[in-house]
């Protein structure tokens, strides 16, 4: 990974062209604009996928999924105005705050592909099996609220709440 590109902290820099509420709206769908937008449930497609990835892959969270937080469009943001991330320095910022609120340490898979390449043995040690209901698949989808009607995916408009 390269140490090249934007680092995310906690508070964005001033001199950022970034504005929070701008950004929102261009992720918000057309019929939730104008809105108080607090969960995915008022996101585009595109967006809300996107969402998915950062709170389960990139920048994981135990809990509430569901909920847009600051630093979620943010990412957003910066990823849909193709500015790069600097990722190592994103990862250890996620695990030293992780580390700080007594929360498991994130990006496990990453943390033994590291152990191994460096020689250090862990076959002795417990793991977990990756299995079906850890990928992304269609069912995911459904679960999103979106679905795939006459070739185009939208949003199904039952519950729009849950992830």
């Amino acid at each position: 990974m390269k140490y090249e590109g934007q680092k995310l902290y906690s508070t964005i820099p001033d001199n950022f062209p970034y504005d929070r509420e701008m950004a929102l709206a261009t992720m918000v769908r057309p019929e939730m604009q104008g809105q108080h937008v607090k969960t995915v449930g008022s996101l585009n497609i595109n967006d809300r996928l996107l969402h998915y990835v950062i709170v389960h892959m990139l920048t994981p969270r135990l809990a509430n999924f569901a909920r847009i937080l600051h630093e979620d469009i943010f990412i957003i943001w910066v990823l849909k105005n193709n500015i790069p991330i600097n990722w190592p320095h994103h990862i250890m910022q996620h695990m030293l705050k992780c580390k700080a609120s007594d929360a498991p340490l994130p990006y496990g898979v990453l943390i033994t592909q590291i152990m191994q390449y460096c020689g250090v043995h862990v076959d002795d040690d417990a793991s977990t099996h990756i299995g079906t209901i850890h990928h992304f698949s269609i069912h995911s989808l459904k679960r999103l609220n979106i679905v795939n009607v006459n070739g185009v995916w939208q949003h199904d408009f039952g519950d729009d709440e849950e992830e």
